[in-house]
């Protein structure tokens, strides 16, 4: 989370933007519901015209963003009815509407009222992440501090180091319990026979039901998952 420095103009700016964006997301849901569609491109080709005209002065990343969370809010709601999104809801920014520079503590959103650019305060254990790719961010409003916050997710590409070339491939199954891809067969037939034992054990043990019948019963469990578990470490 990083607290955007906002003076008092640009604090307006960014709540205007978010009362055009709820406005445009319950716009989406109430049409969604109403037609029964709850598919972006369904939306965006039969209701992103309507919203662009009755929102002008939003931006159409932000319009395409609240089409699309809209669309997943009736998903979540199997379309029983209509979601809503409060006048100061936290928004979705997709790439266009925003533009941020973690490392330097700067970013440049879209509003209402342009394009504004804002510091925000990196700390400096933050660093560990420069250089990793941003995925998505929201923005969000604390109605008890007044301040503003941006909500960064960012991910780094793990590397893999393959210190051989050699691999082996295995395939586990009922029949065979393991067969490797240089022609090697591990059968079942040892462990089905020690299962059919204990089951026909099991069966003679249930049908007396005495007390020393029901603890032999426990320590006969014990004993055959170790034994699978020893036979499939083994192989």
């Amino acid at each position: 989370m990083l607290k955007l420095r906002a003076d008092e103009g640009q604090k307006q700016a960014l709540l205007r933007t978010m009362e055009a964006y709820s406005v445009a997301f319950n716009m989406a849901a109430d049409w969604g519901l109403l037609k029964r569609l709850c598919n972006h491109f369904d939306h965006h080709y039969g209701h992103y015209r309507e919203m662009r005209s009755k929102n002008p002065e939003l931006n159409a990343g932000h319009v395409q963003s609240a089409s699309y969370w809209a669309c997943q809010a009736l998903r979540i709601a199997k379309m029983k009815f209509a979601p809503r999104k409060k006048l100061h809801s936290c928004i979705r920014l997709y790439k266009p509407c925003i533009r941020i520079i973690l490392n330097q503590g700067f970013c440049s959103l879209s509003t209402v009222e342009g394009r504004q650019k804002f510091n925000f305060y990196y700390p400096e254990y933050f660093h560990k992440y420069d250089g990793w790719k941003i995925k998505s961010t929201m923005l969000l409003f604390r109605k008890n501090e007044k301040e503003f916050y941006l909500g960064v997710v960012v991910q780094k590409e793990n590397e893999v180091n393959v210190p051989f070339t050699q691999v082996l491939g295995i395939d586990r199954g009922l029949r065979n319990l393991a067969v490797t891809s240089d022609n090697r067969f591990f059968n079942s037939k040892k462990i089905n026979g020690v299962r059919g034992r204990f089951a026909y054990n099991r069966t003679q043990l249930q049908a007396k039901g005495t007390r020393s019948a029901k603890r032999k019963l426990k320590k006969m469990a014990g004993r055959e998952r170790r034994f699978v578990a020893n036979i499939n470490h083994c192989i």
